[in-house]
């Protein structure tokens, strides 16, 4: 799992030969989804996503960080219950290297019980290495509840060390070759570094100020890219848009230099991921498991550098809400692509039927659907037709605390209101509302939400958003379709 990687970054590396690890061992052997998306697109919701297969208004973790006004961070997680115990309970070891949920580890005079007690390990884990700070060099991580501090050697270098890692686990599971495993491999890159010693651009605005920082070996390997600059980029009329997103102000010449560097240093540190990949996948050959294994590569949520003048991700934009996914798994067919929408809210539902395993009776309700189907029969017409994005947060990003809202985005097959985005914001009780045709307006320029002739979709549209927004379980699945 990436952090921070958006659909269209990794498209083009995907596409001009910089993923080629990805490409080869998962792309052209695995199943391709071109419609998947984050239903939250923010790091620590859409990680909880990940693991209970429920939509964040039902797994209640609403942020990075707690408030007053909304539980977030690993402190909101209900940890009791996931694909983690699941797997783990039905005999899979299990291990994780790299980012768990913000606010892992970081305050050692917390009982261990607590979360952000580094040495904590949440349920079902039996190996514990989670990053604790998230620089790419001169960084800490809890290493089965101790903590480790890593410097600033060439080995240590954030994405490599966690291949290094990933590879003495599976030799270690292999030597015994008894039990089967689930490891969860989660890089920080391409997210930015923050804070003292981190990779700087030379603007002073938060949202311009810092990048990723790529292995040594890859840096200004891609000096020559720059921002694909897409109709959204810097928009420059934006009063179609809801007051918090009028207030951005245009990016001046020199934030948008510093974009398209922090535009080539995501990139160049996501190759280090791909020889993670590589890595991974050759130990995996070696030790004669590659066919016998599920492979899944995604990220945590989507992103903007730029577009509708934002920075970061969160909102629900085509840019934040779309997910890279790609599911390699034994006896499925190499090569296929899938176009029918999916979600974060499936992968828990998935990898448990993939493996065999029972989801408990006593757990709570999942609200996303096994992809199995789809990995079977990549043309199957009865599928989601919409779901549900969604933000209840309320702390400070770019020192802007977003409003709450809910939206619907709607699927080509969603009859009358096909490839459409409705939202509902609500600002300390202020409501506004943005409305998109997608097929006449794909870089959401546009909304029509004061359209008139437009009436009758937008009451469709609200009662889908009025129906998701509290549904949880089999009625999420029946209102999506």
């Amino acid at each position: 799992m990436a952090d921070d990687l958006d659909k269209a970054l990794f498209d083009r590396m995907y596409a001009e030969g910089f993923l080629d690890n990805i490409k080869n061992y998962l792309g052209t052997q695995g199943t391709t989804f071109n419609n998947a998306f984050h239903s939250t697109s923010l790091c620590c919701p859409g990680r909880a996503t990940f693991f209970s297969g429920q939509y964040s208004h039902n797994h209640r973790v609403f942020d990075n960080i707690n408030t007053p006004e909304a539980p977030g961070s690993v402190t909101a997680f209900n940890d009791d219950s996931t694909l983690v115990t699941w797997l783990n309970d039905a005999g899979y070891l299990t291990v994780n290297i790299g980012k768990y949920l913000n606010n892992y580890g970081t305050d050692s005079s917390k009982p261990v019980t607590d979360p952000r007690n580094p040495a904590y390990k949440p349920p079902g884990w039996d190996y514990w290495h989670s990053l604790i700070t998230y620089n790419m060099y001169n960084y800490k991580m809890s290493a089965n509840g101790v903590v480790k501090t890593y410097g600033s050697t060439e080995a240590d270098y954030q994405t490599d060390r966690i291949k290094t890692l990933a590879k003495n686990y599976i030799n270690g599971f292999e030597a015994a070759d008894t039990t089967p495993f689930y490891m969860m491999v989660t890089p920080f890159a391409p997210h930015q570094e923050i804070g003292t010693g981190a990779l700087t651009t030379g603007c002073s605005a938060f949202a311009w100020k810092y990048a990723a920082r790529p292995a040594n070996r890859h840096a200004n390997s891609l000096s020559s890219w720059t921002l694909p600059f897409s109709e959204s980029f810097n928009e420059v009329d934006l009063s179609d848009k809801p007051p918090i997103i009028q207030a951005q102000p245009q990016l001046t010449s020199q934030e948008q230099d510093c974009a398209n560097f922090q535009y080539r240093k995501r990139a160049e540190s996501m190759r280090a991921f791909d020889d993670l990949v590589g890595e991974v996948v050759n130990t995996l050959t070696t030790n004669g498991e590659i066919e016998n294994t599920v492979l899944v590569f995604t990220s945590d949520n989507g992103y903007f550098l730029g577009e509708h003048r934002l920075w970061g991700k969160i909102i629900g934009y085509e840019e934040s809400l779309r997910n890279v996914l790609i599911i390699r798994a034994p006896g499925i067919p190499a090569g296929q692509t899938v176009d029918q929408f999916v979600l974060s809210n499936d992968m828990a539902p998935t990898l448990t039927e993939l493996t065999g395993t029972i989801i408990p009776v006593s757990a709570p309700a999942v609200d996303g659907r096994s992809l199995v189907p789809l990995l079977q029969n990549p043309n199957l017409s009865d599928w989601r037709k919409r779901f549900l994005f969604e933000y209840q947060g309320a702390a400070a990003h770019n020192g802007v605390v977003i409003p709450k809202f809910f939206g619907v985005r709607t699927s080509p097959n969603d009859t009358g209101v096909a490839q459409q985005v409705y939202t509902k914001w609500n600002d300390n009780g202020t409501e506004y509302t943005e409305y998109y045709d997608l097929m006449i307006d794909p870089f959401q320029l546009d909304s029509k939400h004061n359209d008139a002739s437009r009436s009758a979709q937008m009451q469709t549209l609200l009662g889908h958003v009025n129906n998701l927004q509290a549904c949880t379980g089999s009625s999420c699945v029946s209102f999506e379709n």
